[in-house]
């Protein structure tokens, strides 16, 4: 017995000394390789797992299989690039974005899109229902989170309406963020004709410790010629039937045109990275399909101040990212569009949890004259990332920019609005997991007219928020604020 543990005790101290090595060649900052080193090294029995859980910052299997696949993956992207080219955009304004977005998606900003704005559950999912029912060939499902609730129920009811019509359905949710799905749910979807996989199902056989890395996206594709992308998930709180939040403030938005074509390739790489195959779906983009028509004869379901105006012919980049990109795209997208602003920047987000080159962004915009507004909710749903954010309110505020909270419930949108014609609407939070651990997906839109509606949308959300004041942080009690420095520490995995 004794043997067994001093082998026990001296593999420990051994793995923790390699893993140290490692975290010193490959952690991102001078600051987490020495505090690795330091905890890997007095701490080895605590660190070492930890480390294994939270220390990678590339999801290593996923690479593997996107390199399995590149001749058939590549060779759609070229076909995609080729034929996206086509519709490529003549923007004249922030050249300098554009071209770095461009590089990061390594697709182009496309022209001749329509973007409708979807405000809250009710909207959201009567598009949602709608657009599945128009399906003729495939649906593409893929959610953080899927709820068995009432509102699950009737989206799966959808699906399973539209196989038995000989519409396939693909679908993925991600498996820690869905970890109360039941198996009788999948069981159901698998039997009913859908094609259901867990997005971390494969963590046996590619990538052992994947619970540090999440696939955060929310996108819906029906026949490739009609996209979601947004904040909502798949559960009855996001119909604001949360008794704990009451109101669920969130913001989604529906695409058509050449645009969604590259939603559709970034559900393919994710599809291939599960599955390790390529269903047959439509690669032919094309320009808007006019959904302003259908979006009318929904006008009794649709507030007049949401109802299109000018929506046709928007100028769209997509733009996945996550801890299997060569560079880390989620930091140097957003950093672009913090630095690229000149009047105004206004960020709405659930978590604010930034690191020091984006709170240094942050601080020399709003110095340079740029009215920078936070919007983050009052009430949260994650304890932890809600003290975060005071400790960089408390920070950032002393330069200028305003922080403001959501009053009457859950504020769950992510959305930026830049200058007068830029804005992001995505599933990506402000803050550093979504920026290098999670897959994330943002839609990049230029115009005026979206900027506009975007902007109606945020002022109502202000209305209905309090301006915080510099000195609040001040005059929290002495436990609060170490509270709050406390859960700071953790800023790097949340």
């Amino acid at each position: 017995m004794e043997l067994l543990l001093d082998f026990i005790i001296v593999a420990v101290y051994v793995l923790a000394s390699i893993a140290a090595v490692h975290a010193v060649l490959h952690t991102r900052t001078a600051q987490g390789s020495i505090a690795w080193l330091v905890s890997l090294v007095t701490l080895p029995f605590l660190s070492l797992p930890l480390y294994l859980i939270f220390g990678p910052r590339k999801i290593q299997g996923y690479i593997k299989a996107r390199r399995a696949g590149d001749l058939e993956i590549n060779h759609l992207a070229r076909i995609l690039l080729e034929r996206s080219n086509v519709f490529k955009s003549k923007l004249k304004i922030h050249q300098e974005s554009i071209k770095v977005t461009e590089d990061l998606a390594k697709l182009p900003f496309t022209q001749q899109n329509e973007v409708n704005l979807l405000i809250d559950g009710q909207q959201s999912f009567h598009r949602f229902f709608e657009s599945i029912k128009t399906a003729e060939h495939y649906i593409l499902v893929q959610f953080y989170i899927i709820r068995d609730d009432e509102t699950g129920q009737r989206f799966k009811e959808a699906l399973l309406e539209k196989v038995s019509q000989g519409v396939k359905v693909y679908l993925l949710y991600d498996s820690i963020g869905s970890y109360e799905l039941s198996s009788d749910y999948i069981q159901s979807l698998k039997q009913g004709g859908v094609q259901v996989h867990g997005f971390n199902d494969t963590s046996l056989r590619n990538n052992r410790y994947l619970i540090n890395f999440r696939n955060h996206r929310k996108i819906l594709v029906v026949d490739g010629k009609t996209a979601f992308v947004g904040g909502l998930n798949i559960g009855n709180e996001y119909m604001g039937q949360d008794p704990k939040f009451s109101v669920w403030r969130d913001t989604h938005a529906e695409f058509s045109g050449p645009c969604v074509q590259s939603v559709q390739m970034v559900f393919i790489e994710d599809w291939y990275w599960v599955t390790q195959d390529l269903p047959q779906l439509n690669w032919h983009p094309e320009a808007t399909n006019n959904i302003s028509e259908s979006l009318e004869a929904d006008a009794a379901l649709v507030p007049s101040t949401t109802r299109p105006k000018d929506i046709a012919n928007k100028d769209v980049l997509v733009l996945p990212t996550g801890p299997a990109d060569t560079l880390e795209s989620g930091t140097l997208f957003f950093l672009q569009l913090v630095n690229s602003a000149k009047t105004r920047l206004w960020i709405a987000t659930p978590y604010f949890v930034p690191d020091i080159q984006l709170i240094s962004a942050l601080q020399l915009a709003a110095l340079r004259g740029v009215d920078v507004r936070i919007l983050l909710p009052k009430k949260s749903d994650n304890l932890l990332m809600h003290l975060t954010s005071f400790a960089t309110m408390n920070e950032t505020a002393k330069a200028g920019i305003k922080f403001y909270h959501y009053l009457p419930g859950f504020m769950h949108q992510k959305v930026m609005l830049i200058d007068k014609d830029i804005t992001a609407i995505g599933t990506a939070n402000f803050g550093n997991r979504s920026f290098r651990l999670n897959f994330e997906l943002t839609m990049l839109i230029a115009g005026k007219s979206i900027a506009k509606d975007v902007e109606t949308m945020l002022r109502s959300d202000f209305a209905q928020s309090k301006l915080l004041d510099a000195s609040d942080y001040e005059l929290l009690p002495f436990l609060s604020k170490l509270l709050i420095q406390l859960a700071r520490l953790s800023s790097p995995v949340q």
